[in-house]
């Protein structure tokens, strides 16, 4: 009885200094009010929220190379109008510098093939998270054809390769006399 007694005591005291915050609150949030004056916060409306679109908290800008430079269909054909390389003429020696040799053709494709490995990423990175406004069928066929880019570009490789593994094993071989 004596704690059931101390208990309702005890609740009666905080009643009444929880009562004393809460007025001491209200006083001090009148005096705040009253000194803002005629300014007023803006009502933001369920109509509002539908217009408004997401964005990122933090804006980057895009590097130099961005990965979505090859997003023209331009500069792609650009990047496939790579000329062949020339079939060795007898002489290897005397080789035409008509266009870019073969290393820096071999150079320029793993470039556009470390480029394209890149913004497969990306797009795979923006499939999982959902955090962008894209429906995923958007996303799926860039990422179909950056993937047959990709291919594409893999298939320049390894022929720039073969040309290269095929006039070094025609400097190698010896020049006699034909017979």
């Amino acid at each position: 009885m004596k704690k059931a007694l101390a208990f309702i005591v005890l609740i009666g005291f905080a009643a009444t200094l929880g009562a004393q915050s809460v007025a001491e609150l209200a006083r001090r949030e009148k005096e705040r009010r009253q000194s803002l004056g005629d300014r007023r916060a803006p009502i933001i409306t369920n109509l509002d929220l539908l217009r408004s679109k997401k964005r990122p908290a933090i804006d980057v800008p895009p590097p130099v190379t961005d990965i979505d430079e090859f997003d023209d269909e331009a500069d792609l054909d650009e990047a496939k109008r790579i000329p062949p390389p020339a079939a060795p003429a007898g002489d290897v020696a005397a080789e035409p510098d008509t266009g870019p040799k073969l290393e820096d053709q071999l150079n320029q494709v793993r470039g556009i093939i470390d480029l394209l490995t890149t913004k497969i990423a990306a797009l795979k990175q923006a499939y999982s998270s959902q955090e962008n406004m894209v429906p995923n069928y958007v996303i799926e066929q860039q990422l179909d054809e950056t993937l047959e880019r990709l291919r594409e570009a893999e298939a320049q490789e390894a022929r720039i390769l073969g040309d290269i593994d095929r006039r070094n094993r025609e400097r190698r071989r010896p020049s006699g006399p034909a017979s």
